[in-house]
């Protein structure tokens, strides 16, 4: 099995889309930092992407741990984040070139 976490309803080949909420393109709901309804050791690998930023700091290393506990010896994960720095830079140097005000932020 490999899971596509938060996806909503997008679709990757071979992949069943988790998330919360049941809608169109959903395959299994269930809360994707926790993945009650999944045993251990039975998925191939795991996509999370732009998910992992939305669990408290303090809950990051449960979450991991969850995950890692689902995966097969050898399996995969993708983990896709923001990169804050980056996002950082760009609404400062909007902010410097009058692009958008101080109250934006």
């Amino acid at each position: 099995m490999k899971l596509n976490l938060g996806s909503a309803n997008q679709k990757i080949d071979g992949f069943l889309n988790v998330d919360h909420r049941k809608s169109n393109g959903v395959d299994i709901v269930d809360d994707a930092f926790l993945l009650k309804n999944i045993g251990e050791n039975s998925v191939e690998e795991i996509i999370a992407s732009h998910i992992l930023e939305h669990a408290s700091f303090d809950r990051t290393n449960i979450v991991l741990s969850r995950w890692h506990k689902i995966l097969i010896p050898s399996g995969k994960i993708w983990i896709a984040v923001p990169n804050f720095e980056l996002v950082m830079k760009k609404h400062f140097d909007d902010y410097n070139n009058k692009k958008i005000s101080w109250e934006f932020f």
